[in-house]
């Protein structure tokens, strides 16, 4: 398999010390959904059968930004209402309903997805955005319509795709554009 998608931790880290000091890195999901996995527990084996995944392409994080919910905050939204109401015969052109279009708000509960991290030099950094920025939109969708997972995966696509963000930072709101770039 090429380029396996692996976890390394820094060299400096605490993690070193907690776990076994022949480990060397980690795998996960983005490996094992590839294979139907069995636990031989009384022979200390694992066994590993292909699937018609198993040699799928591996996606990465191309953007550079490393995201983490916050929480939530309630925002009041746009919404709009028709009412239509029967109008006297002399308006027979309407055929006797006129439409109302009346601007309503509603009150609604979005998550709140903040950069956690940027790595140096990545096509994320380099574009101006700052650990701490607050996402509001990616490509066009608000957050809230499109949640944490549908984020990351826009950040997964293939070098090249074009992201746009709408970024919160502090009181402020900014709008930032970028290409995905292969990082390793």
């Amino acid at each position: 398999m090429n380029q396996v998608k692996a976890a390394f931790p820094d060299s400096l880290s605490s993690y070193k010390v907690l776990v076994d000091s022949n480990r060397i890195g980690s795998i996960g999901g983005e490996l094992l959904k590839r294979f139907k996995v069995t636990f031989d527990y009384p022979n200390k084996e694992i066994i590993f059968k292909k699937t018609a995944k198993t040699f799928d392409r591996f996606y990465y994080n191309l953007s550079g930004i490393e995201l983490q919910y916050k929480g939530e905050s309630l925002v009041k939204e746009k919404v709009f209402s028709f009412q239509s109401r029967d109008v006297s015969e002399n308006e027979s052109q309407n055929r006797g309903i006129k439409i109302h279009l009346s601007q309503l708000y509603r009150l609604r509960f979005r998550p709140i997805i903040e950069i956690a991290n940027l790595r140096v030099n990545s096509p994320a950094a380099l574009a101006g955005l700052k650990e701490g920025d607050i996402i509001t939109e990616v490509n066009g969708k608000r957050v809230g319509d499109i949640y944490l997972q549908g984020i990351m995966h826009q950040f997964h696509k293939t070098s090249g795709a074009k992201i746009k963000l709408g970024i919160m930072r502090g009181d402020l709101k900014f709008k930032y554009k970028f290409i995905l770039k292969a990082l390793l």
